[in-house]
């Protein structure tokens, strides 16, 4: 877009005084449009901080919720070497399936933050802005 601008400055100062009319109309529309991108791009990029929170609050609860499963895990291969009752082995897999439940949901609510913080990353679109083109492009 500035390298537009600079071209259409460039070609101003070699032109006839109607043609200067029409580049400085040109360059205008571009500098309007260049504001309406630059001004679009701030409001998409505004909530990204606290997006990202979002996301760093979602990995660091499901890290807890895999390290508690297996943690779960390996208390369990501990208690079945040292021949612990078929009630601590059945109580412990009870806790560990609930774990992995709880770490699945930890995981599926990660995956919405991140893919939320991608959507909006990548949400702006260049053709909202396209749709109001400069009205004269002259040679």
């Amino acid at each position: 877009m500035q390298e537009a601008l600079k071209n259409l400055e460039a070609a101003k100062d070699a032109a006839s005084p109607e043609k200067i009319a029409v580049i400085d109309d040109d360059i205008a529309a571009f500098q309007e449009i260049y504001d309406m991108v630059v001004t679009e791009a701030a409001k998409w990029r505004k909530p990204l901080p606290a997006m990202q929170a979002n996301v760093d609050a979602a990995q660091a609860k499901y890290d807890e919720a895999h390290n508690r499963t297996s943690g779960l895990q390996a208390e369990l291969n501990k208690a079945i070497d040292d021949g612990a009752s078929n009630e601590t082995i059945k109580q412990l897999r009870s806790e560990i399936m609930s774990a992995e439940r709880r770490e699945k949901s930890c995981e599926d609510d990660l995956h919405r933050c991140q893919r939320r913080l991608e959507s909006q990353e990548n949400g702006f679109s260049i053709s909202k802005v396209r749709q109001r083109k400069p009205t004269s492009m002259r040679t």
